[in-house]
């Protein structure tokens, strides 16, 4: 059909559309509402085709075809006033059917307040994107790890990562194969994996069980861990950090002296089965998105004056018969 149209027209393009997907200006351990995604989108690209449950937003491919998908882990925080740990960047291309149910979820960030008493801070959540049956390394496109929780420094092992394992704050052990870290402390949560959770209400969940981040406290951790599987802090007299979450999650760590220097929470791992892939460690600052762009052939008329048959995607601008 298009090698029909290409030697009667000449002239065929490439047109993008791409839709991005936001935290839909929720902050903190849980994921939006529906309400919050529909207001989000309204007038987009998106809008009145999200479903969102549990935080979790759903989208029908709209159109066989070759789509590039770009994740964002979300950014740690941080109660020094420095900079949390930064979020992954991960993209692909991948072969997407009409029809198929994409499962999304966006990684957020979970604020805390500089100067907060113990200067504890939570991990970010990861970014996530998979296909049915949304519980295999099989149905995963591409994941994004988010930061981890910072004292005065951010240094490389608290971004998030693009390898698979979680990163190795200053205590603890970041997880491997879609775990979830090891924390330092009880009462810093480590970041939670694609496949488990970490231990303790601090521990950030794992994706398949819903990918909140820790339990919200009001002294220690204000808004939790990040959706996403960032770990968050619920006790102890001196500072605490969270593990980013991810594909396998960052560890939680702790001071023992109340010092900032030299202390954070590890940063989670990423996961990529795309094509052509472009993978930066640390480089998202706040939120997590996704984006998702298709390229589709579109036809202009061969002579000015002219133009396209109605039943041909005719490309922006052009008239069409």
């Amino acid at each position: 059909m298009w090698l029909f149209l290409a030697l009667l027209f000449a002239n065929i393009s490439l047109i993008a559309q791409s839709y991005t997907f936001t935290n839909c200006g929720k902050i903190g351990n849980t994921g939006p509402s529906q309400a919050q995604c529909n207001t989000e989108y309204t007038g987009t690209s998106l809008a009145g085709l999200v479903t969102t449950t549990n935080g979790i937003q759903e989208w029908t491919v709209p159109t066989t075809g070759l789509y590039k998908i770009e994740s964002y882990g979300a950014q740690g925080s941080t109660a020094t006033g420095a900079s949390g740990g930064l979020g992954a960047y991960m993209s692909g291309e991948f072969n997407l059917t009409q029809g198929q149910v994409i499962r999304i979820l966006v990684g957020q960030n979970a604020p805390t307040t500089p100067g907060r008493e113990n200067l504890s801070s939570s991990g970010g959540g990861g970014s996530f994107v998979s296909i049915a049956p949304h519980n295999t390394n099989a149905s995963i496109l591409v994941i994004a790890g988010g930061g981890g929780g910072t004292g005065a420094e951010q240094p490389a092992t608290a971004h998030g990562s693009i390898l698979t394992a979680g990163q190795t704050g200053s205590a603890g052990t970041g997880g491997v194969n879609g775990n979830a870290g090891v924390s330092g402390t009880a009462s810093a949560g480590s970041g939670g994996g694609f496949f488990t959770s970490a231990t303790g209400t601090e521990g950030g969940i794992a994706y398949i069980n819903g990918g909140n981040g820790g339990i919200i406290n009001t002294t220690y951790s204000l808004n939790g861990g990040g959706f996403g599987g960032g770990g968050s802090v619920t006790s102890g007299s001196f500072s605490r950090y969270g593990g980013g979450g991810g594909y396998s999650g960052g560890s939680g760590s702790n001071s023992s002296s109340g010092a900032t220097i030299g202390l954070w929470g590890g940063g989670g791992g990423s996961y990529n089965t795309g094509l052509n892939q472009n993978n930066l460690p640390g480089v998202n600052a706040g939120h997590g998105q996704v984006v998702i762009t298709v390229w589709t052939p579109c036809v202009s008329p061969p002579t000015a004056g002219t133009a396209v048959a109605s039943n041909v995607n005719a490309c922006p601008g052009d008239p069409v018969t």
